[in-house]
């Protein structure tokens, strides 16, 4: 019981930090162009190099009015952005004053699953997706790594124990 006790506080006191991904407005393009991420990852826009840049999110190089509009002006500016977890998929983005040269980009976000624990995507979480914990023990990142906190842990084996059953539709 002390054993169990121990491992729930454990699981419960369990911190998943996000990633920080920097985007570089060089002369008239981004470093990278298409930045992967998940919700809650903060993306850093940078100066580089080149003329003043701006951040701005949108198509066609028209500013949409619903992420962000800021100025990267000269070597130390930059801007943060978290990435939302409203459902959104794509973000596109650009440099107003260089857009017509090329310079744009998109943010794509991988949305988590409805059953993170279903190791397996069979619909249930049951003794299969335990052994795929045990089996992936120690490893860096997998579908086992269920809390996305970069290695198989005893935080991932309670979070199938706790979601035991089917997965919701």
């Amino acid at each position: 019981m002390k054993l169990l006790t121990a491992l729930t506080i454990v699981a419960l006191s369990a911190t998943s930090y996000a990633d920080t991904l920097i985007v570089t407005a060089n002369a008239s393009s981004w470093s990278p162009d298409v930045a992967n991420c998940v919700p809650g990852d903060v993306l850093r826009f940078e100066y580089g190099t080149g003329y003043p840049h701006t951040i701005t999110s949108g198509t066609s190089c028209t500013y949409d009015g619903l992420y962000f509009d800021e100025p990267l002006n000269s070597p130390g500016d930059y801007y943060e952005f978290t990435v939302p977890d409203d459902g959104t998929t794509e973000i596109p983005f650009f440099c107003a004053p260089h857009c017509n040269n090329g310079m744009t980009g998109v943010i794509i976000i991988e949305l988590p699953s409805e059953c993170p624990a279903d190791t397996n995507d069979d619909g249930t979480v049951n003794v299969t997706d335990i052994l795929a914990v045990v089996a992936a023990w120690g490893e860096n990142g997998g579908p086992a790594d269920i809390n996305g906190d970069g290695v198989v842990d005893v935080t991932d084996l309670l979070t199938v124990v706790d979601a035991w059953g089917a997965c919701p539709e």
